[in-house]
């Protein structure tokens, strides 16, 4: 279905989409329009908006990916402890972990 209204461009380059549109578009105050020129036309249309239940599996998903990281270097932190009671010698950076850490950045990261 088309429609067709007119609007006037002002001196300072506004123009007033008609109530007519913007209720049936559901434009609302403070959307941001995308302006997009053709050889002999421009189409207007409304800026895509993030999905939050996209964004929101995003997220969900990173945190159990971070979770999954925590706990296994939490593991790492015991076994290393277990090891250390054991009196064997470790060699430099691994007795306070910086080994464990920078493995599991590089697998995880």
């Amino acid at each position: 279905m088309y429609s067709i209204e007119t609007a006037k461009l002002s001196s300072k380059g506004q123009m007033v989409i008609p109530d007519s549109f913007r209720k049936r578009y559901g434009w609302i105050p403070g959307i941001t329009l995308m302006l997009i020129g053709t050889d002999d036309s421009i189409v207007i249309q409304p800026m895509p908006q993030p999905n939050p239940t996209i964004i929101g599996k995003a997220v969900a998903e990173a945190k159990r990916e971070n979770s999954a990281v925590g706990e296994r270097l939490s593991s790492a932190r015991k076994r290393l402890a277990a090891v250390k009671t054991l009196g064997i010698s470790l060699p430099t950076g691994i007795e306070d972990g910086d080994v464990c850490l920078k493995a599991l950045a590089r697998k995880h990261g």
